[in-house]
């Protein structure tokens, strides 16, 4: 799983040197539903919420939420605890946009 980590950082990374797209591809993807299951007769929805660059300066924090009804929402920032939805998220961005192409793009500079 930590591999979805490190392809995450590298797309994110990547974007860097571009103005504002970042920002755009996290506007995109902001409030995406990744999963959508029950838990304790609950129906829970996780959602991806923003990038947050890391305290050290070196990678990205994921944020997600997760939701139902009953109990509202709560916000999940543990990248580790949370892997799953790092895969899903990495997996909803590669339909998102067309990795191939932002690497040509980059790596044409």
């Amino acid at each position: 799983m930590i591999r979805y980590a490190l392809l995450m950082n590298n797309i994110i990374n990547s974007l860097e040197d571009y103005d504002g797209a970042i920002e755009r591809l996290q506007d995109g993807i902001e409030n995406l539903l990744l999963l959508n299951i029950e838990e304790n007769g609950t129906q829970v929805m996780y959602h991806f919420k923003a990038f947050e660059p890391k305290k050290c300066g070196v990678g990205f924090d994921y944020v997600f939420y997760k939701y139902s009804k009953e109990r509202g929402f709560k916000f999940l920032k543990d990248n580790t605890k949370y892997k799953f939805l790092v895969k899903l998220l990495f997996l909803e961005i590669q339909e998102v946009i067309d990795i191939q192409n932002v690497y040509m793009e980059i790596n044409s500079d």
